[in-house]
């Protein structure tokens, strides 16, 4: 475990990408909740009429022999049943602006014992260069043929689910693990001649990448992800991974699977890459202060501070007070955390030392006791309030972080 315990103060006595709207799949049985048919068949949609030529676009064309049937500008979410189709997502019309998306989320957890889409093929290719997204929350597809990553902006991102292809070609594009998720992605061949698309695992994301063989019938192994490292194709929140030892690679069955060991380690050194941090042993240690302001590296990621720039004003908790609460006077203590501490493995929690700072024996844990209320600051940090009592004229708060790998 990693500690920084800093900021000791004194304290005496004082006076929101566009998207298509989202089109139901009800199936040949005209059921919501249990769809089944291909997507190009009019029997699937409501009133069965199929979306085609319409704002919301296409689920299927003609006049385009390079890939025949194809959909864009729309939005498809299945909850449930069965697909049976091959999937054709050309992306957004010239300018528009709008992803198309297929989304599926089964609120069944048994994935791995049923299918939900039943494909021969998916191909992704934004002819236009607006955004295609696979949104596999959880569920499962099955491709019994190709999946094909034809050019970005593409991604197919997993959460908890099953994605299966007998073979794969990523030319662009994303393969996005997602955070907090344990989903398994599963290639039984890849092509290996064009190998662009990105791997990439958000922190907290417990799931896993298998490949079994490449085009020229060898298993893929260490070599093939050594060289996804060489290529900065494997990332870690978008940041180039550096290091395969940060990665469990299980062979089994002839097939090699990629897994993250530690994610809240992970998570810190994508955020001290994006600053120019590799060396664990020098700048990026935790213990660094880099920029001499006084707070370590474990400080400033912890509480969204910049570790090159002077910038402690800036993030350092805030102290006001006293106040009245509840008949006792109290000094209120605000500091930022972080939204997914837990899955970075990190820890906020006060000490207290009302016996001054020669004696250190009298620091005592309170850890988040005497929090009175959270809410969110951005998209990534909340702001913590404390309400800690006065009990004695001097008063010494410390604000300790931990994380665990």
């Amino acid at each position: 475990m990693n500690k920084s315990r800093w900021m000791m103060i004194a304290l005496m006595m004082l006076s929101t990408v566009a998207v298509a709207d989202y089109v139901p799949f009800i199936g040949s049985n005209n059921n919501t909740n249990a769809p089944d048919g291909a997507l190009g068949g009019t029997a699937g949609w409501p009133g069965g009429i199929l979306p085609s030529g319409s704002s919301t676009g296409l689920v299927a064309a003609t006049g385009n022999t390079w890939c025949g049937s194809y959909w864009q500008n729309l939005a498809i979410r299945q909850t449930g049943g069965a697909i049976t189709s091959a999937m054709t997502l050309r992306g957004g019309s010239l300018g528009s602006g709008i992803t198309t998306i297929y989304e599926l989320e089964d609120p069944r957890t048994n994935y791995s014992e049923y299918v939900n889409a039943n494909l021969t093929k998916i191909e992704m290719w934004s002819e236009k260069g607006e955004g295609i997204l696979i949104n596999l929350i959880n569920g499962h597809i099955a491709v019994s043929g190709d999946t094909v990553f034809k050019s970005d902006p593409v991604t197919v991102s997993i959460k908890d689910g099953l994605f299966t292809s007998a073979t794969a070609r990523f030319y662009k594009g994303r393969l996005n693990m997602l955070a907090g998720g344990d989903g398994d992605i599963i290639i039984d061949r890849l092509s290996t001649t064009e190998l662009k698309t990105e791997f990439n695992f958000e922190s907290g994301n417990s799931g896993s990448i298998t490949i079994g063989q490449t085009s020229d019938t060898n298993n893929f192994g260490l070599a093939h992800w050594n060289y996804m490292v060489s290529t900065d194709v494997l990332l870690v929140d978008g940041v180039a991974v550096s290091d395969l030892s940060l990665f469990e690679l299980s062979n089994s069955n002839k097939t090699i699977s990629l897994i993250q060991t530690s994610p809240g380690q992970i998570g810190y050194l994508a955020w001290a890459a994006d600053f120019g941090l590799t060396d664990t042993n020098g700048s990026a240690a935790l213990t660094f202060d880099v920029d001499s302001d006084g707070l370590d590296n474990l400080a400033e990621y912890a509480l969204g501070g910049n570790p090159t720039v002077d910038d402690a004003d800036a993030v350092n908790p805030v102290l006001s007070g006293p106040v009245n609460s509840a008949g006792t006077n109290c000094m209120t203590y605000i500091y930022r955390r972080r939204l997914d501490a837990a899955s970075r493995g990190l820890e906020y929690g006060l000490v207290l030392n009302a016996g001054g700072l020669t004696s250190p024996s009298s620091w005592t844990s309170a850890g988040t006791e005497y929090e009175t209320g959270a809410g969110a600051m951005d998209a990534s940090f909340e702001l913590v309030t404390n309400a800690c009592p006065m009990d004695a004229d001097l008063l010494f708060i410390n604000l300790e972080i931990s994380q665990t790998f």
